[in-house]
């Protein structure tokens, strides 16, 4: 069984991609900010993150950074409401595989990215 790690402030756009993803068979561990995300990956091992931005204690951009010296072979998918063009090459340099915008993906559709993002790294 696959293991997301969902982290986001908001509590109820928690509980949504929780539901959504324990439903697709997946294991679910969520987090408040990025500094509990690390915690997280520390203890959990997902297979795949999904991270928001704007957190307290620990942004998104920091986690990934973190990340990245921690945990490089953990893929990350940024799941924000920051649409700037600036804020997603940034993510995309500190090695986010997606970055995509809450108001236009469902939790189904991010499942199935997070299916795809999962395949293609057992065939890389």
């Amino acid at each position: 069984m696959k293991k997301v790690l969902i982290i986001d402030d908001d509590e109820s756009i928690r509980d949504i991609y929780s539901t959504n993803f324990k439903s697709a068979k997946y294991k679910v561990f969520c987090a408040k900010n990025g500094k509990e995300g690390l915690d997280a990956v520390e203890e959990k091992k997902p297979d795949i993150v999904l991270l928001d931005i704007l957190m307290p204690e620990m942004d998104g951009f920091d986690f990934l950074k973190a990340l990245k010296k921690k945990n490089p072979l953990i893929p990350a998918v940024v799941l924000t409401n920051m649409s700037s063009p600036k804020d997603k090459e940034e993510a995309i340099l500190l090695g986010a595989k997606e970055y995509l915008l809450k108001t236009k993906h469902t939790p189904e559709g991010i499942e199935k990215i997070v299916k795809k993002i999962l395949k293609n790294l057992k065939t890389e």
